[in-house]
């Protein structure tokens, strides 16, 4: 029987969490658990908005949901669904925490299984991955979830910069670290 891992995976917006996140589910099976899932079943007219007006409702409801329960509806019931519905699995991603009290009740949780991963760039990367304008761009981090986020570094386990090593070379120190 192997021994659970789960990783907390952070970071600003374009930063390439969904890419590292590939590279672990393609490359190491790592199974995801997914926030924005959740979201979405309790907001199925998600599915009618554009883009931009879906990324704004889901992030009101998880901030709606992080009011109403201290942060722990990422982990109860999210997280411990998804690893009670796969007994047999034990290496786990949940892409992306976005609040310090979320990346608490995990490690309350599920304890030494936390491995947290925070990954940045500077902002003029993100701003040209983003494709935003220089005013689109202001605005999106200055929104109190993204502001959140890119705090996290400061209690990770880990911090790797995307500018500086690809997905998959940081997946693979991920995966090498037991996480």
């Amino acid at each position: 029987m192997g021994k659970l891992r789960i990783v907390l995976l952070s970071g600003p917006f374009k930063v390439g969490k969904s890419t590292v996140t590939g590279e672990l589910v393609q490359q190491f099976g790592y199974l995801k658990i997914s926030s924005g899932d959740y979201l979405r079943s309790l907001n199925p007219d998600v599915e009618q908005l554009d883009i931009a007006q879906a990324r704004l409702l889901l992030q009101e409801a998880g901030d709606a949901l992080d009011r109403q329960t201290d942060f722990r509806w990422v982990v109860d019931p999210v997280a411990t669904s998804a690893i009670a519905n796969a007994p047999g699995a034990f290496t786990w991603l949940f892409d992306a925490v976005r609040k310090p009290r979320q990346v608490e009740h995990f490690r309350e949780k599920f304890g030494s299984a936390v491995m947290h991963v925070h990954l940045t760039a500077p902002d003029d990367v993100l701003r040209s991955r983003s494709g935003l304008t220089e005013t689109a761009f202001i605005t999106a981090i200055a929104h109190s979830n993204e502001v959140n986020s890119r705090s996290l570094g400061d209690m990770a386990d880990r911090v790797f910069d995307t500018t500086s090593l690809t997905a998959q070379q940081i997946a693979t120190q991920i995966a090498q670290a037991g996480g």
